[in-house]
């Protein structure tokens, strides 16, 4: 799996595809849950619009887990596939995933944090902050325990990236460093450019829009290097972010439109992320270019209702409320008490 964290992902999925075919000729169940597993798990994490056929490499290694008599073996596969509802915004199903997941994982350590581990990121997606916060801790504090890097490299991030949403910049700050640190000392090269991006937001919201600039423009060239679009998404939104900041309000404008579309190219992109470069669009349209706002705001609205994403609902409604709309402003200060997040009274 390290050609995969290094980035080498066509070599990587070569060799895994070659283990299933091999374990298929041996008529070896063990072997073949294992490589199905690690195949379904390389397309869901690395090669983005093959989430179709990763979870049929899972759902099989799941009917082969239970035909073998040990379905225990299988709680990655069912992990794998709460992470892909994850990403296209269906926490229900994602929560039924990582709970059975839990639940055949029995005394693995790994696959407990893990689980909990990508349930806290369902829980930021959903706004549910606090309890987002104790299930990451607990991911956290398992990893260490089990010295389990990749998960350490994970919770800090996706720590680090509810402190940011919630504007406690230097707990942001803090858990986003040891996240990015992790994943260099992980050489998790595939996974850097995330808490690159929010760190850079970071250094934004301090004011320090030189080096929020320049780590921006190092995880876009990343990015388009791994092919990836949620970090090309994520970064194509800092560049434009860093443009407004310097009254560049065009350019801002092409790098967030741009932001969209990148992280919307392939089907099964992360949902989230399209969210968070929408409502970075809108903000822009509402304050320059309000002829245009209406649609995207539009858009916005209908992503997070459709998911349950209730602090995007509230971001919609307060934008809509101030291109003039007192029933959407209404709606927006009431729906602020549902989200755990002191941040979004600053949306008044």
């Amino acid at each position: 799996m390290g050609a995969l964290d290094a980035g080498a992902v066509d070599a990587a999925i070569g060799l895994l595809r070659q283990a299933v075919a091999e374990s298929r000729e041996l008529d070896d169940g063990p072997l073949a849950v294992q490589s199905l597993i690690a195949l379904g798990s390389a397309l869901a994490h690395s090669v983005r619009g093959r989430d179709g056929e990763a979870a049929g490499f899972l759902h099989e290694a799941i009917g082969v887990a239970d035909g073998v008599g040990a379905p225990g073996s299988a709680a990655r596969a069912h992990r794998e596939l709460g992470y892909i509802e994850v990403l296209r915004g269906r926490y229900d199903r994602a929560q039924l995933w990582l709970h059975s997941a839990e639940t055949l994982a029995d005394e693995n350590a790994t696959e407990h944090a893990w689980a909990r581990a990508v349930r806290g990121v369902a829980l930021t997606d959903l706004g549910r902050y606090r309890d987002a916060r104790i299930t990451l801790d607990t991911a956290l504090h398992l990893a260490e325990a089990g010295q389990v890097g990749h998960v350490e490299a994970w919770a800090w991030t996706f720590r680090g990236r509810l402190h940011l949403l919630r504007r406690e910049l230097e707990e942001a700050r803090e858990c986003l460093t040891a996240g990015l640190s992790c994943a260099h000392s992980l050489r998790w090269t595939a996974f850097v450019p995330l808490p690159e991006i929010l760190l850079a937001e970071v250094d934004l919201l301090d004011g320090r829009v030189d080096a929020a600039a320049s780590a921006y423009e190092h995880a876009h060239a990343m990015a388009l290097q791994l092919e990836d679009p949620c970090w090309e998404g994520g970064a194509a939104r800092g560049l434009g972010l860093v443009a407004a900041y310097r009254g560049d309000t065009s350019t801002a404008r092409q790098w967030i439109t741009r932001a969209r579309q990148r992280c919307t190219r392939l089907p099964d992109a992360y949902l989230w992320v399209e969210g968070y470069c929408l409502d970075a669009l809108c903000a822009l349209a509402v304050e320059h270019y309000p002829a245009e706002a209406r649609q995207w705001i539009d858009d916005l609205e209908a992503l997070a209702t459709r998911t349950g994403m209730r602090e995007l609902v509230v971001r919609a409604y307060a934008h809509r409320g101030k291109l003039g709309d007192p029933h959407a402003a209404r709606a927006a200060r009431q729906l602020t008490v549902e989200v755990d997040n002191p941040a979004l009274g600053a949306l008044e």
